[in-house]
């Protein structure tokens, strides 16, 4: 018997049962093996042919002879060679949309070896098809071939990068010992890695490159990964002393985020590829697949809030073994098990690390009355205003607020013409006359406002009730008026509200809100925002703050990482600033035994590196201060 035709595909006996996408109904139109032969004969595979091509960019093309590169995009149709969408250009993408008979719609990445779909708006998994494999065998083969090449420039890159390094610890040496930093190689030289851009990755390797230097985050993480880990679990009952949980295994994300971080600390290849990471944050958050453009605090948000349910989960299992030993009934373990989270005796390692509180003060004008409300955060969000934004809408405001007492005029004048004023009336009188007209005009307005809310409440409720008589209608009516007498009865009083920081985390993110809404659309801030190198809390701070020793009269925090966002909101790229430095053994205090002694007052010394994907380069911190942050990472100084 044939194969079994399926709409759209060949279902084939020997396809893994493990994949779970359909063959993509483009690959027979937009392959050709024969063209693709032909196309990558003596070419060189890591350089953009447009980019290569054009002369006015020669200066561009020459950097990429020593610097790392735009992703490159090879058409499967023609064999074109186009830098990809995280590039200015776009030059794969503007090959696709250039009109032809057959569709050039499918490209593959010669960074990781990705299939994807222009047309479908997805990647293809490239082993469900025979044609396709057939054609991503070859390049793969084609490109081993010519690495001979490829190593010549590898080589040249990393003499480059070695001596740029150099260079950096010579400026550094007399700031940073580096025989005590935990960063350095074996031969004392400060390293830092690129990653690899996925397809539209940017904003989240730029966060990855900020947590990946946050020497707390891997301590915790190794700990949490070793096998035989416990924990010690306050009770919810003051008067029974702490239990000893034994946890099992990690959850999946938190192991590819130790996986990550180690390689990052340890492999000695120049650039990471997080792939399996990337994988496991798209597991928890299905939005971020697809390879489109995302925003970087909302993956900061989903990867630290995943690795949380994931330990709470652990520990709740390892709640529920312990408590089964000791041969509870299972309405009891679930009871005890809701005790333990409802008193927070869990606290997982990322709120150990990146977890603070505010309290929300409200204070009645009139009574005097306090109220407070705790919320814990992980980061804290600040608004950006934009100036040019802000003169406008005053301008509006200005020209409604002209428009509106032109028209009062115009009411109070044609209540005055009806009162009939006999002539020689002072203008005194008149004013003042006007004056009150416009009070009459505006208490007119409320009470149509009012009736036509009555009539409005009253035909709902008579359309609601259409077999009662009219009789029990009038008295719906009456009830609906006495709905209306009870919202009077409101009394509203001014407030004072203050919020806070109760509890100052180890390490502070701060988000400045540069994308707004705007209407129905999203616009994006591009002024520059000042921030400092070293930021004292403070004057945020409650006047008892948890874990800042009594008599401090400064909260300081020393910035170590940056993301940057660049462009707009259509066509955008992510890239980091992160800092080298020693690692900030009092800051490991305060995570792992919530107390320091520290008395430091200046920034951790160290080297800031630019970060765009794989691509890094040393820089001053004058041009990391005048970056377009988006989000702000500052460790504890004090």
């Amino acid at each position: 018997m044939g194969k079994k035709r399926i709409k759209g595909k060949t279902a084939q006996s020997d396809e893994s049962p493990d994949i779970l996408k359909p063959v993509c109904k483009h690959i027979p139109k937009g392959v050709d093996q024969g063209h693709v032969r032909k196309a990558l004969q003596n070419v060189d595979w890591h350089v953009c042919q447009d980019c290569q091509a054009d002369s006015k960019t020669q200066e561009k093309a020459e950097e990429e002879e020593t610097d790392e590169g735009p992703s490159i995009w090879l058409c499967l149709k023609c064999g074109h060679r186009g830098c990809g969408r995280n590039s200015p250009d776009q030059h794969a993408l503007k090959h696709y949309e250039t009109p032809r008979s057959d569709p050039h719609c499918l490209v593959l990445s010669l960074d990781n070896w990705s299939v994807w779909c222009y047309l479908c708006d997805n990647e293809v998994p490239y082993k469900t098809s025979s044609l396709l494999g057939q054609t991503v065998d070859f390049v793969r083969k084609q490109v081993g071939i010519d690495s001979s090449h490829a190593v010549e420039k590898q080589e040249n890159k990393e003499v480059e990068n070695k001596k740029i390094e150099k260079d950096s610890k010579n400026e550094q040496e007399k700031e940073v010992s580096l025989e005590k930093n935990p960063h350095s190689t074996a031969n004392g030289e400060v390293t830092v890695k690129g990653l690899s851009n996925l397809g539209n990755t940017c904003f989240f390797n730029a966060v990855m490159q900020n947590l990946s230097q946050t020497p707390a985050l891997r301590e915790l993480l190794k700990e949490a990964k070793m096998p035989g880990t416990t924990v010690q679990i306050d009770s919810p009952d003051l008067c029974k002393e702490p239990q000893l949980i034994k946890l099992d295994q990690p959850g999946p994300l938190t192991l590819a985020m130790h996986q990550f971080v180690t390689e990052m600390q340890e492999t000695k290849k120049g650039v990471v590829t997080p792939k399996e990471l990337f994988a496991q944050v798209c597991k928890k958050a299905i939005r971020f697949k697809g390879y489109q453009q995302q925003d970087s605090h909302e993956l900061l948000r989903y990867l630290l809030d995943g690795m949380r349910a994931e330990e709470i989960q652990q520990i709740s299992v390892g709640i529920l073994k312990a408590l089964s030993d000791s041969n509870s009934q299972n309405e009891e373990l679930k009871k005890k098990i809701k005790e333990y989270e409802k008193k927070k005796g869990i606290q997982s390692f990322v709120d150990r690390i990146f977890g603070g509180e505010l309290t929300s003060t409200i204070m009645c004008e009139e009574c005097r009355t306090v109220s407070l409300v705790h919320e814990s955060f992980l980061d804290l969000s600040l608004p950006v205003l934009d100036v040019q934004k802000v003169k406008i809408t005053k301008r509006e405001n200005i020209k409604k607020n002209k428009e509106k007492e032109y028209e009062e005029d115009k009411i109070s004048d044609h209540y005055l013409k009806q009162k009939d004023e006999p002539p020689g009336t002072s203008k005194h009188l008149q004013k003042k006359a006007k004056k009150q007209a416009r009070k009459q005009a505006k208490s007119q307005r409320r009470q149509q406002k009012l009736h036509g809310k009555m009539l409005h409440l009253t035909d709902l409720c008579a359309t609601e009730q259409p077999e009662r008589d009219v009789e029990y209608n009038q008295e719906s009516e009456t009830e609906i008026s006495s709905e209306i007498l009870g919202e009077k009865k409101c009394v509203y009083t001014n407030a004072k509200k203050q919020m806070l920081i109760s509890l100052a985390p180890p390490i502070l993110t701060l988000h400045l809100k540069r994308f707004q809404q705007a209407g129905f659309n999203l616009q994006k801030v591009n002024r520059h925002i000042k921030f400092p190198e070293v930021i004292d809390l403070a004057p945020f701070c409650t006047a008892k703050c948890k874990n800042v020793a009594e008599g401090n009269t400064k909260v300081l925090y020393s910035l170590y990482g940056v993301v940057e966002h660049s462009g707009t909101m259509r066509s955008g790229h992510y890239t980091a600033y992160v800092k080298m430095r020693a690692m900030n053994s009092h800051l490991s205090d305060l995570v792992l035994r919530g107390q320091s002694q520290a008395l430091e007052t200046e920034p951790v010394k160290g080297q800031w590196f630019h970060i765009s994907d794989t691509h890094v380069q040393p820089v001053s911190v004058s041009k990391v201060l005048s970056s377009q942050a988006y989000l702000l990472f500052y460790e504890r100084l004090l």
